[in-house]
């Protein structure tokens, strides 16, 4: 309880301090790393500060290039931490309804994270059909990157 708490407030006032200027910067450059990178780096730093220990093996079995990783999760943590060990960019199918809060809805849309219907299993599909003709595409960062899709028990 204290934990997510801690984790409620700090990450909020993190969000709220970091976040715009980093949007305006990403608007202007069009550049989505800095953004992607101080989510990243931002969450790992508080997950590790309430005590969860983040262990990672087989980072050689990992391909470059582009890759699938999907990893379930039951908690908050999970998915920040998954997303934190690996050590690349990548791309993330993310649930739609996170898209709907400020300031993180416009990071994730700016990093460009991919929503994801999950109630309508027919909108899910079509996005995953998208995301693929995204990989195929010339100038995107799909083309090389490394996909993350983590299913929750819903």
């Amino acid at each position: 309880m204290l934990r997510t708490l801690f984790i409620a407030v700090f990450l909020s006032i993190y969000i709220l301090i970091v976040g715009p200027p980093l949007l305006v910067y990403t608007v202007i450059t069009k550049d989505p790393d800095p953004i992607y990178w101080a989510g990243v780096k931002g969450v790992m730093f508080f997950v590790r500060a309430v005590g969860v220990k983040v262990r990672v093996r087989g980072m050689e079995r990992i391909p470059p290039g582009v890759c699938l990783f999907v990893a379930n999760h039951t908690s908050s943590v999970d998915a920040p931490a998954v997303v934190g060990a690996i050590p690349r960019r990548i791309a993330v199918l993310l649930k739609q309804s996170l898209f709907k809060w400020p300031i993180v809805g416009q990071a994730f849309r700016s990093a460009h994270f991919i929503p994801v219907n999950r109630s309508a299993h027919e909108s899910a599909v079509r996005v995953c059909r998208s995301c693929r003709l995204r990989a195929r595409g010339r100038k995107r960062l799909w083309k090389s990157a490394p996909w993350l899709y983590v299913p929750e028990r819903s």
